[in-house]
């Protein structure tokens, strides 16, 4: 069998195994609980079907990309898949600290993996992979730390933005396009931190440390997307994918932990958007490899 068939047969067991979960949970609502988000009622069981959907479909996409069977690609759908079946178990068992570590070290430790691909196949511009790894590590010690104590984890987040926007500076300069696209979403980002009615900020310097927060952010999804609107590729459209869901998933957090609405629902949308995100950037990571490495043998 060849290959990109054998891709293909495991693209469509991530489908088989998507359909059965959905059946699975649609005929015994009683897996999981009830939350509300506003005055609707949803069961727990149904949102996880959402999530497992889009990211199985999301895999198996990213799966299809690749055009025959390496030991990295196995690695990295591996790792995936630990991160985001880990996720259903995360949210499932009460966001229990150890397993969300868990979910965050294999995306670590795919920016790790294929930073040494990168160093191995002689990859061009290796530093672009350097520093995407950098970034990788800061979103892992983000993770890490957060749920110790707030201001570290928003800093190691923020470092790895920094890293991030430096990656995407060093694959394109930067141009009038992202230079609008960065402002505009920032006066909506930092203007929606400061003036949305529905936060709660004690003490009011969080208010101030979540909007420089949101500014920097902002720098990285406008980088992202200028970069996907001058060159229209799938790394450049990937890596803006990425960094948006990454925005909207610190959006839902910060609604979670400073706004007066109900938390619950606002954790599964948080963790639902911020793993897949970071499968994404790790697999940019092996895309931009696979299009720049000078040694042809595969790992």
């Amino acid at each position: 069998m060849s290959s990109k068939k054998t891709l293909r047969l495991i693209s469509l067991g991530m489908f088989i195994i998507a359909a059965v979960f959905v059946a699975v949970a649609l005929s015994h609502p009683e897996m999981g609980g009830v939350f509300y988000i506003g005055k609707f009622q949803v069961n727990a069981s149904h949102w996880q079907v959402c999530y497992n959907l889009y990211a199985i479909i999301m895999v198996a996409f990213l799966v299809m990309s690749f055009t025959k069977v390496s030991t990295i690609v196995a690695i990295n759908i591996a790792l995936t898949l630990l991160v985001l079946v880990g996720n259903v178990f995360y949210q499932s068992m009460a966001m229990t600290y150890p397993i969300k570590l868990v979910c965050s070290g294999g995306f670590m430790l795919m920016g790790i993996v294929n930073l040494i691909y990168a160093l191995i196949t002689k990859c061009k511009r290796v530093m672009l992979m350097v520093i995407m790894g950098i970034g990788m590590i800061f979103a892992f010690g983000g993770d890490f730390a957060i749920n110790q104590e707030f201001v570290s984890g928003v800093i190691s987040f923020a470092l790895g933005h920094i890293f991030f926007v430096i990656a995407y500076l060093m694959y394109r300069k930067i141009s009038k396009i992202d230079i609008i696209i960065s402002i505009l979403w920032g006066i909506m980002a930092v203007g929606f931190i400061l003036f949305c009615p529905y936060f709660v900020f004690r003490p009011e310097v969080f208010k101030y440390l979540c909007a420089t927060y949101a500014a920097i952010i902002s720098v990285m999804v406008g980088k992202s997307l200028g970069n996907a609107i001058v060159e229209k590729s799938f790394y450049t459209i990937l890596i803006a994918v990425a960094s948006v869901l990454f925005f909207f998933s610190d959006v839902a957090l910060v609604l979670a932990w400073f706004s007066i609405l109900e938390q619950e629902w606002l954790g599964y949308l948080c963790m639902a958007l911020y793993y897949p995100a970071l499968v994404l950037l790790g697999w940019s990571m092996l895309i931009y490899i696979y299009n720049n490495k000078k040694v042809i043998e595969e790992v």
